[in-house]
């Protein structure tokens, strides 16, 4: 298009404005830009068909699946039947092709209301996307009042009571209305009110307020108005004033524990019977020769004693050497010189060996004197008839010692002399003795029991009559035996060891050697000078065998409760290989135990049998047989294979049964008796008999007949077999397979009138032994009878019979009371009765009561630390910490504290021996939490035993460690089990982690694990086994050295049930010092022996029919009682379950029978039977028969029968559950809709959200309730719900997940997080930030809250736990900060040297020490946005975006991590990459809701990763901006177009809407208002647009504007964007056709082209200059080597640098914009400014274009113009600058560059377009 051409369109368009803004009836809107400049913008919108819907956004939602639609318009519709939704483009009629709609870049909300947006006479509404208030108001605040008024005045009441009359009183407790609470309730018999912070009973032990009664030290309560002295048990008291401690004085007046004979022998009296005191001082001994020496008695410790030892065992001279010292060790050599050199001579000492075999040639050792290096020396060998043989030296060692091979001599003695050079041999010889060489026929026993208790082995070595002799009374002949076996490597020995013996005849030898420590092979081999074998031996060794005997059976009993045994051996038993029973024991023995039997050792001499399920089973008096072959000893090499049968005994003390009798008291007129005995306990694992009676004053007849019949543990029976108001007394006696009964009663009446049935049914307590610190719940069990009682809304009303009881107010009224832990009192008998009445009956009002008797619960003394310690005396001041005791019942009054400490060693009291402190008792001060003193009070090789005892009134607990002093400062070693209960029991699902810190002044080398004592019935685990721990151990020591910390993680399942551990650690440092510490633990039993079956164990069900649920004959500890029971359903492949029941106290169950799992027709019940501390599963699998048909008279029935009566009677979660199979069952093969959300919520959404509703804000949920509300809550469909239903799902979701949060050691299940993940997710991926920030911030609260409840359960170093759900990943752990991170996305994390020295392998936290941290990472892939509040950050947004939070690994209380001086490192993936962009870290800011880069630097990789340094925690996120292309404008340049850099005060803006439109920018310097609409009728003018239009497509060029200023003319033009594409046109030829040449800023931003006049220019001059503020933007330095690029289109490109004193942005410059100018020219002459830039300079052959892509930068068709955001040019750089030859000056203002990585990681802001 020509220039004025384009000039014609410009002057047509804006006539056809004016006309149009005189006839149109359309509004006129205004819109400024924030400098006050004004732009219009002319905006046509065509309305696209739905069948030619685009991809681009607009306000209206549209949606398809198959048949459904969803509406093109403002509203949106939605049919829960047909899933459809209507389509009502027709009906809006400003969306038609003829409307125009005159939009600006901002609009504010008064304007948007009054403005007229549609020709039809319809006002528009504006859309809201957010959540309507009851006003109607789009996101208001607008709230109901509790009766349901929209900003009403009704209120709630303290005791939530709408409109109630309940009030706080002065105690600021809720009292009066519903509560039944007296005024003063909440305030003391005393007059002090609880409530009050740091609350203290003000009564003394007897009851008197301030009174002066104490508890004293026997406990029992003197003084005051008691009666009692305050001395009344000093009788009682011991020496050290415990009471009857049995402590008594010595015979030197000590203090000293008892003796088992009552001795007062007192240590501390010495051998010269003197009494040491202080006990400290030093006291007289004997000495190792028997003199008491030392102490009072003037003797010093030689007495007694000559330089030889002992004067009463040896002489004096006895030791003397040849030189007359004593012990000097001088000895004469063998030229007879005292202790000589041997060189005065040449001489034979003595010859190895000196008898030899005959006829064999046998290297020989000759050591004797004389034998001077560099000599020949030879052997001489003297024949008995004077002739001689001589051998060569065979090798020299030294002057003494030298080796010769002897001839093959016949048996005889011969002399040995030594030949130096030429000399004569000397008359210094030695002897050699030649035997005949002897056969050895024998050598035994050669099998040998190994027996620990013998200390020797007596070998005999036989050879043939007479064989020894000749040899037997040489002097030479030595009786050796080599044995040569691996058993000597224990000894340190190597694999050969020489045992010396005796000759016991002519033909035998006899040897005795130690008894091996284990089973072993070895070789004998007799010899006659321990190194030459005799006969055949050395090539034919005898084998020896030292065997272990086999484990003999010692006893078989049966457990206490009946459902085990345990099985003990005389020794260990090697059970590594046996997996059941039937490994161990014959057939006839494995079928009495039963099938599902299980067998596993406590330890190697312990079995523990747990007895399956058989019609007969094994009772005492049985004998169990050992499997022929099976059982081996216990680690042995070779062992022999035991044997033999063992009779089982019954237990020690026979299980007693105990009849619990439960049910209605009192049934209506209709109602039927229903008694269950299944809570009976004492049953052996095994069905009891029942037997049931009845006696009352009423008619018995019909009662008897049907009792004679029952042998169940239930009773059912018509209730009008019973006189009306007549009590009946039922009783139930059960027995057990020990044959050990009880009885127990149950009083049932029948009402003579109809009314509802009640039971109370007590939930997670024993109510004959309900500890205080125990919560429980009471249910009344509601029954209505059609016939007499149908079903209607309940009324439930509880009270108790003490008026200190604070009943739960939230429950106070509801079908189930709450009763919450620690607000009984302790010691009593409490009564809760409930009264139940129809609403529509108010009048008929049944009562039923419960009775709890409660306990006060134990104190609880701990001592932080392993139970044994090694101490060095130079450790400094040690602390024994007691601080973590506690009451579990929270009396309000202060604990007390005591320590005593006992001396083991000696059994005396703890006398220090610190100097200046001797004698004197230690430790001083013992009535704090923690004990502190020095250690060097403690003597050296003394074990100490100290113990806490914490005291409350009456109740004492204690808690012991045992330390080992030893001197100097070895390290100190603290272990403790990270996990189980305050008693140090873990479950068997546990994974067992253990810590240790060690304390250290040398640094460590080794840190060894193991367990101990399993001689003594301790249990035994291999820690050298790393299959069985969860990591691998690692010590990790703090960088400031001193503290390190290790730990092991036994894996869960690996422990024997009912076994107890001892596990010591040993380390040792590099002074080879070591230190040890212990620590005990036990594994409880759990429960066991449980009989599950589904459907009275027929096998199958009809879905959606009733069916039972039944456990039986379940076993567990004594102290873990009572039992609870829920019921699963197994729902994947994966063995994901579903609860379907509640968790109850009844053994027995009902509900609605589940479909089948797609692809069975079975399902798989799994029933959780829990005891007070852990779970077991047991499983069963039942037929499923399908309903053929489920009608609408079907639905209704259901509902009449499994769910209404149900929400009657306020059992939300079992109508629920039962809601939601008829929900599943009634939308099988229902299309789900592909929106997010829906206008309105389907009913039946509606009906399953109130009742998660109403079981939240009825309940106090437990744990294994919110188990069931979870997988309930996980068969919603969000997207079938509106927004503000899905606000209260997560309301809900919220409340749940805080149940696991903040309940102290709560862990969900990994498949519960996932679940509630997944929903959570399912509402967050429809959610605006811009819109939805209140309902996001819920997601994100949930997601918070699911993470700290799963990092509970996990241990450090243990590894992550990933959840994930559409688009995030939740990743926890917990460890040392000593490695990087890694998100479950593929980010990484680095936490700096700050970081890793703070959160170190020990530091100061809440709990004491702590090692490490948790780590928790939420990682958002490129589909979720949680955050990004405008488009830009969305579409910018280049990288996952990764929340990271640290927190302390025992409270997870968050750290605060911010002003690091080492930053966090974290390491992002460019999703994307694009040539042209630069990428920018930043992180999320919740106070300004935005993202921001305070203090976060950015630092770009070339493997397309950046990484965010940060000196703080948050959410990062890495975003991608146009690399930098900036040049300087034309000095003088000035225009009122407003474009930056020329003088003029307006801004062209291009407002980049969602819509699609055509957008003409114009500007005309003034505020001009633009009119949109087409008058109809005008013809002529239509046909001249059209015309224009045709020219304008013909030219294939884009609408322009065209500006003119004094000096140039620039066109810039809006084109559409088209795909990225990095290959560009090959340059052309000279004087070619012009082209441009794209600078490559971003793929993502829609083409702003760019380009000069047309005036021709010489090829080769220079036209046009890229100018950058600094030298940051030479060639070499532009992102994508902008130079270079230039090269590669044929452009001729050369660097000149220009000067000036102004600093880029970021170095100095307080601006942050700055501009930048293509002009065309020489760049000869720098402009006036001073700015330093690099200048690159093009030929005029090639035209230049800087392309600027918007945002969203799609695909879009040519002939349509769709600018997606604004561009604006502000007036921020006005200095004047003259290029020599301007030409089209442009200027493009506030752009984003960014200094490569290689340019030292800085980034620079210039900007932004």
């Amino acid at each position: 298009m020509t220039r004025l051409q384009r000039l014609c369109l410009i002057v047509c368009c804006l006539t056809l404005f004016e006309f149009v803004s005189n006839t149109s009836s359309q509004t006129v809107e205004t819109a400024t830009d924030e400098s006050d400049s004004d732009s219009v913008e002319l905006a046509t919108q065509a309305d696209e068909s739905s069948e030619s819907e685009s991809d681009s956004d607009s306000d209206s939602l549209s949606d398809s699946d198959d048949s459904e639609s969803d509406s093109d318009s403002d509203s949106l519709s939605d049919s829960d039947d047909s899933e459809s939704d209507s389509d009502d483009s027709d009906s809006d009629s400003e969306d038609s092709d003829s409307s125009v709609e005159l939009a600006t870049s901002e609009m504010s909300s008064s304007d948007s209301e009054s403005s007229d947006l549609s020709s039809s006479d319809e006002s528009s509404v504006e859309e809201c996307f957010g959540i309507l208030d009851c006003a109607g108001v789009c996101n208001g605040d607008a709230l109901e009042d509790c009766a349901g008024q929209c900003n009403g005045n009704a209120t709630y009441d303290c005791a939530r009571q709408c409109n109630g009359d309940a009030t706080v009183n002065d105690c600021n407790e809720c009292v009066g209305g519903k509560t039944g609470r007296a005024a003063n309730f909440g305030m003391d018999k005393c007059g002090v009110c609880k409530s009050v912070s740091g609350y203290r009973i003000t009564w003394d032990c007897h009851g008197t307020c301030d009174g002066d009664a104490a508890i004293d030290t026997c406990r029992q309560c003197v003084g005051g108005e008691t009666g009692l002295e305050e001395d009344h048990n000093e009788g009682r008291l011991d020496c050290r004033g415990i009471c009857d401690g049995g402590w008594r004085l010595d015979d030197c007046g000590h203090c000293v524990p008892p003796t088992p004979d009552n001795s007062t022998a007192s240590i501390w009296m010495d051998c010269s019977d003197t009494c040491v005191d202080p006990p400290g001082l030093d006291k007289a001994y004997e000495n190792e020769c028997g003199v008491c020496v030392g102490g009072n008695t003037g003797l010093d410790e030689d007495t007694g004693k000559n330089v030889c030892g002992c004067d009463s065992e040896v002489s004096a001279t006895s030791c003397l050497g040849c030189d007359g010292v004593a012990n000097s060790g001088a000895v004469y050599d063998a030229c007879g010189v005292c202790n000589g050199t041997g060189m005065n001579c040449v001489g034979v000492g003595w010859i190895r060996p000196d008898f030899i075999p005959s006829n064999t040639a046998m290297e020989l050792t000759i050591v004797g004197a004389g034998f001077t290096e560099g000599s020949a020396l030879s052997c001489i060998f003297t024949f008995p008839d004077g002739s001689t043989d001589e051998t060569d030296m065979v090798s020299y060692e030294n002057n003494r010692v030298i080796t010769c091979m002897s001839p093959q001599l016949a048996a005889a003695n011969y002399t040995v002399t030594i030949r130096r050079d030429s000399d004569l041999p000397t008359d210094i010889s030695g002897t050699l003795s030649v035997y005949d060489d002897i056969t050895i026929s024998d050598v035994g026993p050669a099998i040998t029991q190994l027996d620990a208790s013998v200390a020797d082995i007596t070998l005999t070595v036989t050879a043939a009559a007479g064989a020894f002799a000749d040899v037997r009374h040489s002097p030479f002949a030595n009786p050796t035996l080599i044995m040569r076996g691996t058993i000597f490597n224990y000894y340190n020995l190597g694999n050969e060891h020489v045992f010396t013996g005796e000759f016991v005849s002519d033909e035998e030898m006899r040897f005795i050697v130690d008894m091996p420590v284990s089973s072993c092979v070895v070789e004998a081999v007799p010899s006659l000078n321990g190194q030459t074998g005799l006969g055949d031996t050395e090539d034919n060794p005898f084998s020896l065998s030292v065997i272990s005997p086999a484990p003999n059976l010692v006893s078989a009993q049966f457990s206490n409760n009946g459902a085990g045994m345990m099985v003990r051996f005389d020794r260990g038993v090697q059970y590594k290989s046996f997996s059941s029973c039937r490994d161990i024991f014959d057939d006839d023995s494995s079928d009495l135990l039963g099938q599902g039997s299980s067998c596993f050792f406590r330890d190697p001499k312990t079995l523990i049998i747990i007895i399956g399920k058989a019609s007969t089973l094994v009772t005492p008096g049985d004998v169990l047989t050992l499997r022929s072959g099976a059982v081996r000893t216990f680690q042995q090499e070779i062992s022999h294979v035991a044997s033999g049968n063992v009779t089982v005994d019954g237990p020690d003390q026979p299980l007693q049964p105990l009849a619990v009798l439960q049910g209605s008291p009192m049934i209506p007129s209709c109602g039927d008796v229903r008694i269950s005995g299944r809570k009976s306990t004492g049953s052996g694992a095994r069905s009891m008999t029942y037997a049931w009676d009845v006696e009352s004053s009423g008619s018995t007849t019909s009662v008897d007949s049907a009792l004679a019949s029952v042998t169940a543990p239930d009773l059912t029976m018509n209730g009008t077999f019973l006189d009306a108001d007549t009590p009946y007394n039922f009783s139930l006696t059960v027995t057990n397979f020990f044959g050990e009964s009880h009885t127990a009663y149950y009083v049932v009446e029948r009402s003579a009138i109809a009314l509802p049935e009640v039971k109370v049914v007590a939930k997670g307590v024993d109510i004959t032994s309900a500890s205080v610190s125990d919560s429980f719940d009471l249910t009344a069990e509601v029954t209505f009878y059609s016939a007499c009682v149908p079903p209607g809304a309940t009324v439930f009303s509880w009270s108790v019979d003490n008026s200190d009881v604070p009943l739960n107010l939230k429950t106070i009224d509801k079908r189930t009371l709450h009763v919450d832990a620690n607000s009984l009192p302790g010691d009593e008998v409490i009564t809760f009765t409930v009264e139940v009445y129809k609403s529509s009956e108010s009048d008929k009002i049944v009562q039923s009561s419960i009775s709890v008797t409660t306990v006060s619960t134990p104190l609880v003394a701990i001592i932080r630390g392993g139970a044994e310690t090694t101490v060095g005396r130079d450790s400094g001041t040690l602390e024994i910490d007691g601080s973590a005791s506690y009451d579990p019942d929270e009396v309000a009054i202060d604990m007390t504290y005591s320590w005593t400490c006992v001396q083991e060693t000696d059994s005396s009291s703890c006398y220090s021996f610190m100097s200046g402190e001797e004698g004197n008792l230690f430790p001083k001060s013992a009535s704090s939490a923690v004990l502190s003193f020095d250690a060097m009070n403690m003597q050296s090789d003394k074990t100490y035993l100290f113990t806490l005892t914490i005291s409350k009134q009456t109740r004492q607990a204690t808690a012991s460690v045992r330390i080992s002093a030893v001197s100097g400062n070895p390290p100190q070693v603290i272990v403790e089990l990270a996990t189980g209960d305050s008693t140090n029991k873990v479950t068997f699902e546990d994974t067992v982690p253990i810590k240790a810190f060690v304390k250290h002044s040398v640094p460590l080398t080794s840190v060894a694990w193991e367990t101990i004592d399993t001689d003594s019935g301790y249990g035994y685990f291999n820690f050298s086994d790393m299959s069985g721990l969860l990591s691998i151990p690692k010590i990790h020591t703090s960088p400031w050295g001193g503290m390190s910390f290790t730990q092991v993680i036994i894996k869960s399942g690996l422990l024997v049930k009912g076994t107890s551990y001892r596990v010591q650690v040993t380390a040792t440092d590099q002074d080879g010092q070591s230190s040890v510490s212990k620590v005990t633990f036990a594994v409880r039993s759990g429960v066991t022996s449980c009989d599950f079956t589904v459907a009275d164990g027929i096998g199958s069900y009809t879905e959606m029919e009733t069916i039972n649920y039944l456990l039986e004959n379940c076993v567990a500890d004594e102290d873990a009682y009572p039992l609870s029971y829920q019921i699963f359903l197994v729902k994947d492949d994966d063995d994901n379950t579903e609860a379907v029941t509640q968790k109850g106290s009844e053994p027995s169950a009902s509900g609605v029978g589940k479909s089948a799992r797609d692809g069975y027709d079975n399902n798989v019940f799994v029933a959780r039977v829990c005891d007070r501390y852990s779970c077991e599963e047991f499983t069963t699998e039942v037929n499923v028969t399908v309903k053929a048909s489920f009608s609408a008279a079907d639905i209704t029935d259901f509902k009449s029968n499994q769910i209404e009566p149900l929400e009657f009677q306020g059992d939300y979660l079992g109508a629920l559950v039962n809601t939601n199979m008829l929900v599943t069952k009634t939308s099988e093969g229902r299309r789900r809709r592909k929106r997010s959300y829906a206008d309105t919520t389907s009913s039946d959404q509606q009906d399953l959200l109130t009742l998660i509703e109403n079981v939240i804000s009825t309940s106090v949920l437990s744990l294994d309730d919110a188990v069931l509300l979870i997988d309930q809550a996980s068969q919603l469909v969000t997207s079938d719900m509106s927004l503000d239903s899905q606000n209260d799902f997560l309301d809900s979701i919220k409340d749940v997940s805080e149940i696991f949060s903040s309940t102290d050691g709560a862990v969900i299940k990994e498949e519960n997080a996932r679940t509630l993940l997944s929903q959570i997710q399912n509402v967050a991926t429809g959610l605006d930030p811009v819109w939805n920030d209140a309902m996001l911030d819920k997601c994100r609260d949930g997601m918070g809250k699911l993470m700290k409840s799963l990092i509970r359960g996990k241990s450090l170093g243990g590894g992550a736990t990933d959840i994930a759900s559409s688009g995030v990943t939740l990743r926890m752990e917990k460890d040392v900060l000593d490695e990087s991170f890694s998100t479950a996305g593929g980010a990484s994390v680095d936490f700096g040297d700050d970081l890793k020295n703070t959160y170190t392998a020990a530091w100061t936290c809440d709990s004491g020490t702590c090692s490490g941290v948790s780590v928790k990472t939420e990682h958002y892939d490129s589909s979720t946005d949680l955050l990004s509040t405008s488009d830009e950050d969305k579409n910018s947004r280049a990288t996952d975006v990764v929340a990271v939070e640290l927190s302390d690994p025992d409270s997870d209380e968050t750290l605060n991590v911010t002003g690091l001086s080492s930053p966090i490192t974290v390491n992002l993936t460019i999703n994307s990459p694009a040539s042209g962009l630069i990428y920018t870290c930043k992180y999320w800011d919740d106070t300004t809701s935005a993202w921001s880069t305070d203090g976060v630097t950015t630092i770009e990789n070339d493997d397309n990763t950046v990484q965010c340094l940060s000196t703080h925690l948050s959410t990062f996120g890495a975003f991608s901006s146009p690399a930098p292309t900036t040049v300087p404008p034309p000095t003088g340049a000035t225009t009122s177009g407003g474009v930056s850099g020329i003088t003029g005060t307006s801004t062209t803006e291009i407002d980049m809407t969602t819509r699609e439109e055509a957008v003409l920018l114009v500007d005309d310097g003034s505020n001009l208002a633009v009119i949109i609409g087409v008058a109809v009728g005008v013809l002529a003018l239509v046909a001249v647009v059209i015309i224009i239009i045709v020219v304008v497509m013909k030219t294939k060029k884009p609408p322009t504007k065209q500006i003119q200023d004094s000096e140039s003319k620039i066109d810039v033009r809006v084109v559409t964007p088209r795909p990225y594409d990095n290959r560009l046109p090959p340059p052309p030829p000279h004087g070619g056709p012009q082209y441009n040449v794209p600078v490559e800023i971003a793929p993502a931003y829609a083409p702003l082209n760019i380009y000069d006049a047309d005036e021709p220019v010489p090829g080769d001059e220079a036209a046009a200059a890229i100018t950058s503020p600094t030298k940051a933007m030479m060639k070499n330095n532009l992102p994508n080597t902008f130079g270079e690029f230039l090269k590669s289109q044929g452009v001729k490109v050369k660097e000149e640098p220009h000067y000036g004193d102004d600093v880029f942005p970021g170095e100095g410059s307080s601006s942050n914009v700055e501009v930048a100018s293509i002009y065309s020219g020489s760049s000869d002459g720098a402009s006036s400014s001073s700015r330093p830039s690099t200048s690159y300079v093009l030929p005029r052959q090639a035209r230049t274009s800087l392309t600027v892509v918007s945002e969203r930068g799609r695909q879009q068709d040519d002939a349509m113009a769709t600018p997606t955001r604004s561009l604006s040019a502000s007036s921020r750089d006005t200095r004047p600058r003259t290029p020599p030859r301007p030409v089209a000056p442009i200027h493009i203002a506030e752009m984003q560059a960014r200094r490569p990585s290689s340019a030292n990681g800085k980034t620079h802001t210039v900007g932004h377009i």
